[in-house]
Formats: C-alpha cells, structure tokens, sequence
C-alpha cells in the first residue's frame, strides 16, 4: 500500500496511469438481436 505523499510523488512523475482507461471509447459489435432487429420488451411503470 501506498500513503498519500507516496501517490502524490507518483502521479507528479508518472502523470494518471489510468486516464487511457477513462478515455477510451469503445465500438462493440451488433449483437445477435441486431440481425433480427427484434426488441425486447420495455418494462411498464405500475399504476398508481
């Protein structure tokens, strides 16, 4: 484990190791209810 002054020195000379990860914009395949463009049901709101 790491104590905050150690982070701090570590960010200061490394820069954010994880901002790739926050950045990254992913493009997923269709999946295999696209090819039969059929939609699963919407949830209904109860009556009140």
């Amino acid at each position: 484990m790491f104590e905050p002054d150690q982070v701090l020195a570590r960010v200061e000379a490394h820069g954010d190791l994880f901002a790739p990860a926050v950045e990254l914009r992913q493009v997923l395949p269709d999946g295999p209810r696209a090819a039969t463009k059929k939609r699963a049901p919407r949830a209904r709101k109860p009556k009140e």
